[in-house]
């Protein structure tokens, strides 16, 4: 049985230090280096100014961290291509899978909107009210942990640290079962 990321956090969380939570994800001997790398080159990426890459590049990441999330537990994961499947359809497969909780669903589908927004319009800016309903599409523990910080880095570190912590807690798993 794989683990699940809880739904419903402990409500008394301190604001999270993302480069604190990747740096103690990092001493789990469960990470690869490429994991390592992975985790501090996105925390790098998303730091610019430039909203445009900002959204695109999380998109990239968290994609590629649910796409893992699938493949490890998945029994024969050599019998799909997870890449080439679409996202709309990777977000419900990982609910059904019980690989992330169903109310974290909204928020990773409200990512791929606004990534959709400037990907297909030339003229296209992510908006305050854009942000707001990104943030808002979280549940209230969600929320309550990411310290009411509405800022877009921020809320897409708290999407893609939850994401890679349930990458962790599944091979974790996987290593405890093969022993």
């Amino acid at each position: 049985m794989t683990p699940q990321l809880k739904a419903k956090p402990h409500r008394n969380r301190k604001k999270i230090n993302y480069r604190e939570f990747h740096r103690l994800l990092s001493q789990n001997p469960a990470l690869s280096a490429n994991d390592l790398a992975f985790g501090a080159k996105f925390l790098e990426d998303i730091a610019g100014e430039d909203t445009l890459a900002v959204i695109i590049r999380a998109h990239l990441y968290v994609e590629s961290t649910l796409n893992q999330l699938i493949e490890e537990c998945l029994f024969r994961p050599k019998a799909m291509n997870v890449v080439r499947l679409s996202y709309r359809f990777k977000v419900p497969l990982a609910v059904a899978l019980g690989i992330i909780p169903e109310d974290f669903g909204p928020p990773l589908d409200k990512l791929l909107d606004l990534r959709n927004k400037l990907a297909h319009h030339l003229d296209a800016a992510i908006s305050d009210a854009d942000v707001d309903r990104l943030f808002q599409s979280f549940a209230q523990d969600d929320r309550e942990a990411m310290s009411g910080d509405k800022q877009l880095q921020e809320i897409l570190a708290y999407m893609h640290g939850c994401l890679h912590g349930q990458l962790n807690r599944v091979r974790q798993a996987r290593a405890e079962q093969e022993k």
